[in-house]
């Protein structure tokens, strides 16, 4: 598992709450892995992830139940912000774009995404970490999970299809009777398709007033689980935005890492970090390992760090070495240590 993974609490709570109405010994599971058994009074605790899977895999052999994810999700009544931020938008629409922005607050790995094509919605549940890739127990409670919340909270939500990332477990069928539409297995991504028509729905309380501060509760909770690694999260951001030839403007970085413009900048701010120069810091590293490839033309090595103009990447780059990208890779070739 990823270092550092973690679920808040009151997340936790409530699978908890969801197993109890299963009929598992909740005192005893949470006893066992030193989980908290009624919702925390800090609304910023977290738990380890591990714990988390661990107790899915006791309760799916306490109960017999090998669908256990799945049955848990179902039954969840969902108490944190994510459920109440789509229950509080003005749109649906909203509301998913808020779920992909602060996605990490429920799970510290997690991502989510929203992508519409032919009439139909996709909403991206990736739980970001091996461990709980691998146990279906996790994906079918994250994907029913947001299933119940919707429900609840959009009038008339259906489903038209889920596609999950693993092999059917269980009773034939019994996964598709849950979502109420056809499931397809050892899919590539898990997926919650619906009618983009939902996306103009209004949700069963919305209110901007108090969506508004949920976000920014939400918001803080996601400055508190991110603060201290947002320079290295920035920077490898940037970097895997030039490897995939997009722009990395703080924008393109801000919605890689599912927060504002505003928030990265304080967020930043607070780690005295100036994000042009360490946009700057990641395209020097760059160019100076693509250029050490002589094979590479320096206009090619120029376009992969981000500049559409030789000439702009030369002056930019005499700047950050006190070389011209040419001189830099003679001065390699000759086996002086470049400036």
């Amino acid at each position: 598992m990823a270092q550092g993974a973690t679920i808040a609490a009151i997340q936790v709570a409530d699978l908890l709450d969801a197993l109890r109405s299963l009929g598992a010994n909740v005192a005893a599971l949470a006893t066992r892995f030193g989980l908290p058994v009624d919702t925390p009074g800090d609304a910023s605790a977290r738990v380890d992830a591990a714990r988390v899977l661990a107790l899915l895999d006791a309760a799916a052999h306490a109960l017999h139940d090998p669908l256990i994810g799945l049955h848990a999700g179902a039954r969840r009544k969902t108490h944190g912000p994510m459920y109440y931020l789509m229950l509080s938008s003005t749109r649906a629409s909203e509301g998913l774009q808020l779920w992909a922005q602060f996605a990490r607050v429920p799970l510290s790995t997690l991502t989510m995404d929203v992508t519409v094509r032919e009439g139909i919605v996709a909403l991206t549940t990736n739980l970001g970490d091996a461990a709980l890739a691998r146990s279906h127990h996790a994906i079918d409670f994250a994907v029913s999970s947001n299933y119940s919340s919707l429900r609840r909270a959009i009038p008339d939500f259906e489903l038209v299809e889920v596609t999950l990332a693993h092999p059917e477990v269980g009773e034939p069928g019994e996964t598709a009777r849950v979502f109420g539409c056809p499931v397809r297995f050892n899919a590539r991504r898990n997926l919650l398709r619906f009618p983009d028509s939902t996306l103009d729905t209004v949700p069963a309380a919305a209110h901007a007033a108090i969506n508004e501060q949920i976000q920014k509760f939400s918001a803080a909770m996601l400055v508190q689980l991110t603060a201290g690694n947002v320079r290295e999260r920035a920077a490898e951001a940037i970097r895997t935005l030039l490897a995939t030839g997009m722009a990395a403007n703080r924008a393109a970085v801000a919605r890689r890492l599912h927060m504002s413009e505003r928030t990265l900048q304080r967020q930043l701010d607070r780690e005295a970090v100036n994000f042009k120069v360490l946009r700057d810091s990641v395209r020097s590293d760059l160019a100076r390992a693509l250029l050490a490839n002589r094979a590479l033309k320096v206009g090619t090595v120029a376009l992969t760090v981000g500049f559409a103009e030789l000439a702009s990447f030369s002056k930019a780059f005499t700047r950050w070495t006190g070389h011209s990208p040419t001189r830099y890779r003679e001065l390699g070739e000759r086996g002086d240590t470049p400036g």
